[in-house]
């Protein structure tokens, strides 16, 4: 499991950050936040970040749900043998989500779970728990990731209890 935090420089007036993180959700870089956009967000992007070039789609159809879906070329790994794909790269597509469980207030931060690469090859596959506070003009993240997302594997994730898959 990996612990990381993000700190991001805001305004003290600004509404919500919804920047979003290079798989597609709201979050800075490769970490999600426990932000989210406005109900009723859709998305497109696209992103170069070797060897992966991926485009992205999301959505948030709730106040309290995240949806992403990303198909990425994963330009150093093979698609298969040479004889049967030629020099074809890799090709994964990945859904994720993001579930709100606590709205953020003057008592405690906003906190999150989230799946990357449901339902996918799991290439970009990971789980987290993240919580997000805002604190004059900064906004704090903190959380707590598995499979992509914690790569130290310290501490096992706590759905491979339910379904093996997560424990890999």
């Amino acid at each position: 499991a990996l612990l990381s935090g993000t700190l991001q420089p805001g305004t003290a007036a600004a509404a919500d950050f919804d920047t979003l993180n290079d798989l597609g959700g709201v979050g800075l870089l490769q970490t999600p936040s426990a932000r989210f956009s406005d109900v009723g967000t859709f998305g497109v992007g696209i992103s170069h970040i070797k060897p992966y070039n991926q485009i992205q789609l999301f959505a948030t159809p709730t106040p309290w749900l995240e949806t992403t879906f990303r198909y990425t070329d994963v330009t150093d790994r093979a698609f298969g043998p040479v004889e049967f794909s030629g020099n074809q790269s890799y090709k994964d597509r990945s859904f994720g989500f993001k579930l709100r469980l606590i709205e953020e207030s003057e008592r405690g931060p906003a906190v999150a779970i989230g799946v990357q690469d449901f339902g996918g090859t799991g290439v970009l596959g990971g789980e987290y728990i993240v919580a997000s506070r805002r604190y004059y003009d900064f906004d704090l993240s903190f959380g707590l990731g598995w499979g992509r997302l914690g790569a130290g594997g310290d501490l096992r994730n706590p759905l491979g209890r339910l379904i093996g898959r997560f424990d890999t």
